[in-house]
């Protein structure tokens, strides 16, 4: 496949197309019309030009990608200066060649002028635009490079691929644009994209370079070249398709079109991943941590005079930036959530150590104690080893937070959401107390195959208001878990 190439001409983006068309466009000729011969305030004139451009839609292989009319349309607003350059570039050797020729001459007097052309033609497809976009800090504004004329259509919907001003992306344009192993129609990659957009929310296009949202670095473009589904393996599968039905009546043995298919498939799925250098950056972050914060906690365990340096509270916040990554079913937390406790003449409020929203906007108590805690008493009761004191304490301490959050569910829900709006950056309208579990993370796993590590598997499992008893060992290894699953999904890509 050919090349092509860009040239930046002050506030316009010029498409260099080799010349290599045996057959000329008018659109092209027009484009060799000294501008010292158009009056380009004639409106008259102008649609004639008009008319004798589209009598002919053909304008080379690229013609797939930019509409004629946006490219007229480009071509015409620019300055003398502008459209003077692009004559000389379209017509370096000097063709006298008035509108009044190309107006009157017919086709095949036109192309009699070929050879008497440049070795390229040049023609604008954009423009610099400044384009503002809402962000978390008000709106900002960037120059970017429109194609204009390469609209993106989504029904009624209308957006543009934009090229950041500062970017430097060595890619020609034919790969920058068309899928892989088109040969045909040349349907752009982001025309395929722009169609799967729901369409419900604005979408100004895509954005390569710069900062601005759906945006694509270079490596995303020859990633989405190499998956998107082209228009062969359509074709084949309609084929495939149709021999399949053909062959309910007679033999259809030409099978070429399933190897193809199944060819195409089997090396697509080879190295086919959900990661873009985005987001494999973004998972890589969260991978360097992980590993900083388990091996913090690790520390914390590892320590001789641990009991001494670190109290329940440190524990709990260093957990609190595990809980979104060990936890994902919770989008938001909030620390000793106070509510009050009717009838009850030993204490006036429960606190538990967290509360936890849902996707489903429903709550659940966290609980955290140190790693310090014996999970056992020190002997057997016959053969069975028995939760310690402080382990039964926590459970039933436990239960009544959730005995007590469900009986005055009505009066806290609200409460409650008050203070993870305000605490914790949550947006929804409501929070629902039903039937809430708890998260307990306590103590030190005992050695593996024990006796107590048995027993303590069994009891884990035995408590229906607890939906995990966790260990900081069970931490830990839920952590490494993790991290060991990005780290292969970051080599595999």
């Amino acid at each position: 496949m050919t090349n092509y190439e860009f040239v930046f001409l002050e506030n316009y983006i010029i498409m260099c197309q080799p010349k290599h068309y045996p057959k000329l466009s008018y659109l092209r000729l027009l484009l060799v019309v000294n501008p010292e011969t158009i009056d380009f305030s004639n409106s008259a004139l102008k649609e004639k030009i008009i008319k004798k451009i589209f009598s002919n839609r053909r304008v080379g292989k690229l013609m797939y990608l930019f509409e004629q009319e946006k490219v007229f349309d480009i071509w015409w607003e620019m300055d003398k200066n502008n459209k003077i350059w692009l004559y000389e570039q379209n017509c370096p050797y000097g063709l006298d060649f008035s509108v009044k020729n190309f107006l009157e001459d017919t086709e095949k007097q036109l192309q009699a002028k070929y050879d008497l052309l440049g070795d390229s033609w040049d023609y604008p497809i954009g423009k610099l635009e400044t384009i503002t976009q809402k962000t978390a800090n008000g709106n900002k504004s960037l120059d970017y490079w429109q194609f204009t004329a390469m609209p993106l259509k989504n029904n009624d919907n209308i957006g543009f691929l934009y090229l950041f001003r500062d970017a430097h992306f060595d890619l020609k344009p034919n790969r920058m644009f068309i899928k892989n192993n088109e040969n045909h129609t040349f349907p752009t990659i982001w025309q395929s994209l722009y169609e799967l957009w729901d369409g419900e929310s604005k979408l100004d296009g895509f954005f390569l370079g710069g900062s601005f949202q759906p945006n694509f670095e270079l490596k995303d473009i020859e990633w989405l070249r190499k998956r998107l589904v082209t228009k062969t393996e359509v074709e084949a599968y309609i084929i495939q398709q149709n021999r399949q039905v053909a062959e309910t009546f007679f033999a259809a043995n030409n099978d070429y079109h399933d190897q193809f298919l199944k060819q195409k498939q089997n090396k697509r799925s080879e190295s086919i991943s959900l990661l873009t250098s985005q987001n494999k950056s973004a998972l890589e972050s969260v991978r360097l941590f992980l590993q900083s914060k388990r091996d913090e906690l690790k520390k914390r365990l590892d320590a001789k005079d641990a009991r001494s340096r670190w109290d329940e509270h440190s524990y709990q916040e260093l957990l609190l930036e595990i809980f979104p990554f060990i936890f994902p079913q919770y989008t938001h937390f909030i620390r000793e959530y106070h509510f009050n406790i009717d009838n009850n003449t030993l204490k006036k409020e429960d606190i538990p150590d967290f509360i936890a929203a849902t996707a489903n906007l429903s709550v659940d108590i966290l609980e955290i104690k140190k790693p310090s805690f014996n999970l056992f008493y020190k002997t057997s009761y016959r053969k069975n080893y028995v939760f310690s004191h402080e382990v039964q304490g926590m459970i039933s301490q436990i239960q009544k937070y959730i005995y007590n959050l469900e009986r005055n569910s009505k009066r806290e829900e609200p409460k409650l959401t008050k203070i993870f709006k305000e605490k914790a950056n949550f947006s929804k309208d409501n929070l629902h107390i039903r039937s809430p579990k708890a998260i307990v993370i306590i103590g030190r796993s005992p050695s593996p195959e024990t006796e107590q590590m048995r027993d303590l598997e069994i009891y884990k499992r035995r408590y229906q208001d607890i939906a995990d008893f966790l260990t900081y060992d069970d931490v830990i290894m839920r952590m490494d878990q993790i991290i060991n699953r990005q780290l292969g999904k970051i080599n595999n890509t």
